[in-house]
C-alpha cells in the first residue's frame, strides 16, 4: 500500500527478506495500529486449495465475501488468500523458521497488505494428539 510516509511497494526489496533484528524498533509511534476481524461463524466459504513441495495455499474467488479483513491507516483490506510455507520464505538474522503463514489482504483499490507469522516445531502436546 502507498500510505503517506511509507515506502511500501516502492523499491525492489520484496520477499524473501531477511530481518536484521538489531535494526528493529520494539516501539515506534509512527506505526499505525492494525485492527483485524476474522469470523468464520457458521458460514461456509469455498475456495481453491493448492499444494506444492514447500507450500499449501487457499485462494478465495474474487466474488467471495470471506468476512475477514484488517484495517490499517483507516483503510480496509479483505482477506483474499492464505498460505503456509515450510521452511519459511523469510528469515530473521539469517535464520529460517520451520514454517511461515501469510495472510494476503487487498483493498478496494487493489493495494496489498500481507500479515505473516513464523512457526517453529515445539514439544509434543498430548492434547493435540487426541
Amino acid at each position: 500500500a502507498n500510505m503517506a510516509g511509507w515506502t511500501c511497494n516502492s523499491s525492489s526489496l520484496q520477499s524473501p527478506i531477511n530481518v536484521d533484528a538489531s535494526s528493529v524498533s520494539t516501539y515506534n509511534i509512527a506505526l499505525m495500529p492494525l485492527y483485524s476481524f476474522y469470523s468464520g461463524g457458521s458460514r461456509r466459504v469455498s475456495g481453491r486449495a493448492m499444494t506444492t513441495r514447500h507450500s499449501w495455499e487457499m485462494l478465495f474467488p474474487a466474488d467471495t465475501d470471506t468476512a475477514a479483513f484488517v484495517t490499517w491507516s483507516g483503510k480496509t483490506f479483505t482477506l483474499k488468500q492464505f498460505h503456509f510455507r515450510s521452511p519459511s520464505e523469510n528469515s530473521v538474522n539469517g535464520n529460517f523458521h520451520d514454517m511461515e503463514g501469510q495472510m494476503v489482504h487487498q483493498s478496494a483499490e487493489g493495494e496489498l497488505l500481507i500479515v505473516a507469522q513464523f512457526y517453529n516445531v515445539g514439544k509434543r502436546n498430548d492434547y493435540l494428539e487426541q
